[in-house]
């Protein structure tokens, strides 16, 4: 009997394929768990910013093309999908918490505006059942990778929500896109909301960059990666 390899687990977290994209999820999902038990903030929603917040890279177009302008509202969007599904769900957090941050997680690179007129190729390109399927896989393995931290992840769901998910993003533009996310986190929000959902950002961001590096090498020489490093090893966070 051949054994068929799971797609989700060969995806490329970048474009020069260095580090798998489940490695890169888990790490930063753990890191963020870390960092954020360390300044007392709510673990499982960092956790969760950290495991989806590069979701929309398991996208075929993606994959295919090796470049992922505009993967952070795909991102955003799809775990949207998952909250109002209940596919995942917080004890004790705000969700914000969580679509904040991978909304903006690429802001020290590229403004969100430009993040969204890159929506349009995507949209154009989406290949809707081999995309659900890969990201419920995908799903599957972080919730088996971060069975030991308590997160509610139900699998079962998480079909129905990335169907609809990807159905809007196919269909529709992304001024829906980004008018959903306004309307269901943005909106209303309040300056001590903003402030402590720009913390929650800067915790992914960190994480992102060190798990990054470490992982694909590169830009260790940088003044952004020395002082993560520095604050995390300082710490003993990792």
């Amino acid at each position: 009997m051949v054994m068929m390899r799971n797609t989700a687990l060969t995806l490329k977290a970048d474009s020069e394929g260095k580090e798998l994209l489940i490695d890169h999820l888990v790490m930063v999902g753990r890191c963020c768990y870390c960092l954020a038990h360390h300044l007392k903030l709510s673990e499982p929603t960092a956790m969760f910013a950290g495991a989806l917040h590069d979701l929309g890279k398991a996208l075929s177009y993606y994959q295919n093309i090796g470049s992922f302008a505009g993967h952070e509202v795909i991102s955003a969007y799809i775990t949207h999908a998952l909250i109002s599904d209940r596919v995942i769900k917080l004890r004790n957090g705000d969700p914000l918490h969580i679509i904040y941050p991978i909304l903006f997680h690429h802001q020290a690179h590229r403004e969100l505006p430009r993040a969204v007129n890159r929506l349009i190729n995507v949209r154009n390109r989406l290949n809707l059942n081999r995309d659900a399927n890969t990201l419920v896989k995908l799903l599957t393995e972080l919730s088996i990778e971060l069975r030991g931290y308590n997160l509610y992840i139900d699998v079962s769901k998480a079909q129905a929500a990335i169907n609809k998910a990807l159905k809007d993003i196919a269909e529709e533009d992304a001024k829906y896109l980004t008018s959903v996310l306004y309307a269901n986190y943005l909106r209303d929000i309040d300056v001590e909301k903003l402030i402590k959902s720009r913390i929650y950002c800067g915790v992914l961001m960190m994480c992102d960059k060190y798990i990054s590096v470490i992982n694909r090498g590169g830009a260790k020489s940088s003044l952004y990666f020395k002082s993560v490093n520095s604050f995390i090893k300082y710490h003993k966070i990792i």
